[in-house]
């Protein structure tokens, strides 16, 4: 064990706080490399000493030095009969508009077919990851947004038991328009707190919107009184930043996800600037559209402040160091709410 601990000091094969896979034992952070065993703290917070002997004898996978960016790959599996075309399209999108993870990137490298096997067609999605010890939190939102983007697609994520059912129940499983625009306001923070009688009712109203990729849909400055909701694709929102003079990209937004809605709910002009990244289909939400409603329910106000004062929190923080970002989110709460109620006239 000694001579083990003196090679691995000299060979230094991973250092303390590095992220490694020691041979059959769990992955794990190097705490210490003492003179007879190194020990390991696994993600579920325990700690495994290996005796050195072992570690010499063994593969070491280092997850974090000397490159701290490292390549991960999930595969998704669907219905042999979806166009393959299409469902690389949807997982594309699911993959480009995945949350921000703090102290961690995700940047997608590619989506490929891998073929058929036991379970379907099989997609496999390849990124890089800027922190291995955020691989499950960040493999859980990639999943998630994929998973959500082919669920409104109406392409459903096949599990081995499930393949069997496919064909017989694909038919049942078509949505029409209506119900497909419908699913969407559902999911979207702002028109779901309404009562589903009105998302039912604005769903027959709406017709969609579509762009190319890189087409502009809306400019910082301009004025507008609608917000737009995303159907399907993957739009990218940049805000100007004076200090460097220059556009920082404030976030992707994927299928459910919104944009202005300050112009929509307080006739504010519009604050960033939005394009298209994929072939992008928006829903197209006015003023005169809600108007009605929040006349009839007043106690949405509340709750649209709400979510408009976290997205303008998160937003605002952009910009700003940790220690200038100390805006009072319950004093901006009531001042949206404020404008919102002196733009459709209603009390508060």
């Amino acid at each position: 064990n000694i001579f083990s601990g003196l090679a691995i000091n000299m060979e230094r094969p991973f250092r303390t706080g590095d992220i490694v896979k020691i041979g059959n034992n769990p992955v794990g952070t190097v705490l210490d490399l003492g003179w007879r065993t190194t020990r390991i703290q696994t993600p579920i917070n325990t700690v495994v000493s290996i005796p050195n002997h072992s570690v010499g004898d063994v593969t070491i996978e280092n997850f974090t030095f000397p490159n701290e960016t490292i390549m991960q790959v999930v595969r998704i599996h669907v219905d042999i009969h979806h166009s393959p075309d299409r469902v690389l399209k949807v997982i594309r999108d699911g993959a480009l508009s995945v949350p921000a993870i703090p102290d961690a990137q995700i940047i997608i490298a590619g989506v490929s077919y891998d073929g058929v096997d036991e379970r379907g067609a099989c997609y496999v999605v390849a990124y890089n990851l800027t922190n291995y010890a955020k691989w499950i939190p960040a493999s859980r939102q990639l999943k998630l947004s994929i998973r959500k983007h082919l669920h409104h697609a109406n392409i459903p994520v096949l599990t081995a038991s499930k393949q069997v059912l496919t064909r017989t129940f694909e038919k049942d499983r078509q949505l029409s328009p209506t119900d497909s625009i419908e699913m969407v306001l559902q999911d979207n923070a702002i028109l779901g707190i309404m009562t589903p009688e009105f998302r039912s009712e604005l769903a027959n109203k709406l017709i969609p919107l579509e762009y190319k990729p890189g087409e502009m849909i809306i400019q910082a400055g301009e004025k507008g009184s609608s917000m737009f909701v995303v159907q399907e694709g993957v739009v990218e929102v940049s805000i100007f930043d004076s200090q460097l003079e220059d556009d920082i990209i404030a976030a992707q937004l994927g299928v459910g996800q919104f944009f202005g809605e300050m112009s929509l709910l307080t006739g504010e002009v519009r604050s960033a600037n939005v394009k298209a990244l994929t072939f992008t289909r928006i829903l197209e939400v006015r003023k005169e559209d809600i108007d009605s409603e929040l006349k009839a329910n007043p106690e949405f106000l509340q709750a649209l402040g709400e979510v408009l004062a976290s997205r303008n929190l998160a937003n605002e923080n952009l910009l700003k160091s940790d220690q200038e970002a100390e805006t009072s989110e319950k004093g901006l709460v009531n001042d949206i709410c404020q404008r919102i109620a002196r733009f459709f006239n209603l009390k508060f």
